[in-house]
């Protein structure tokens, strides 16, 4: 399950000009390609065959790796041997050999290319304990994971967490917890809210049990997790090594909630 990219593709008559191009390339670099061997491969033909990626991007300049089998996705594919990168001039030779077959196909006068890319949809297996279907990436959402039942839980949301994301200069986020949503099965939601966050703030103070399970989900979502706790002792080992703050229930942690959540924020999105 995850975040996939769809793309619409179509086949496109390649220009005479091009298939010209392409002929006095293949042409120019003839004696490289009857010298290209196991023992013979070497820099020269990796940087001379490198030189048709300008041609690729042409032709399919909105394709990309795992772009539905364009031409720039079988590009990038005749690049690897066996999912790997070459290690040695065995297999060097054999990439070789596939990226000239693929520039070759060009001079067939047609190819697949990438006519737009689709809206980024999310997909749930098959197997998923939770309802199965498409949903698309909330870019301005920020789900928040948090007890409700704590004495500090209502005014940390409120007057601190929500304010904090919500007024970060420059960006339009809307940050949501499981309080504001309305479906009939509350798990449902909050996987969903999870599943199309753009970023999940956890606040772990307490080890609450049911915000520990809804951050298992985000992890293995593969989302954008930041941890907010009270005090280091309600941070496990596990979790150290992700992004956190350790922050105080009074005038100097809200202080530094507010430097701090901002910062992390920005750090995911001008990061992506």
């Amino acid at each position: 399950m995850g975040l996939t990219d769809e793309y619409e593709t179509e086949v496109r008559d390649v220009p005479p000009d091009i298939i010209t191009q392409v002929k006095n390339e293949l042409e120019a670099g003839k004696t490289l390609l009857e010298t290209a061997t196991e023992e013979t491969i070497g820099a020269q033909h990796v940087a001379w065959i490198g030189s048709f990626a300008g041609i690729i991007d042409h032709l399919d300049p909105n394709g990309e790796d795992f772009s539905g089998g364009s031409l720039r996705d079988k590009w990038a594919s005749a690049k690897w041997f066996n999912g790997q990168s070459p290690k040695d001039k065995f297999q060097y030779a054999v990439v070789f050999g596939q990226q000239v077959a693929l520039v070759r196909s060009i001079l067939q006068g047609k190819v697949k290319v990438v006519k737009r890319k689709k809206e980024k949809v999310l997909r749930t297996s098959s197997s998923c304990v939770f309802h199965r279907r498409d949903l698309p990436l909330s870019e301005d959402l920020v789900f928040v994971l948090m007890p409700f039942t704590e004495p500090w839980s209502d005014y940390m949301w409120r007057k601190q967490i929500k304010p904090i994301v919500e007024e970060i200069d420059g960006l339009t986020l809307q940050c949501r917890r499981a309080d504001d949503l309305f479906g009939q099965d509350v798990m449902q939601d909050i996987y969903e809210s999870v599943l199309t966050a753009r970023i999940v703030i956890a606040e772990i103070t307490g080890r609450n049990a049911n915000v520990f399970y809804e951050l298992g989900m985000a992890h293995s979502l593969g989302k954008d997790v930041i941890l907010l706790s009270q005090g280091g002792e309600h941070i496990p080992f596990d979790l150290n090594r992700f992004r956190h703050c350790i922050y105080s229930n009074d005038g100097p942690g809200y202080e530094l909630l507010s430097r701090f959540l901002p910062g992390a924020i920005r750090s995911i999105i001008e990061g992506a």
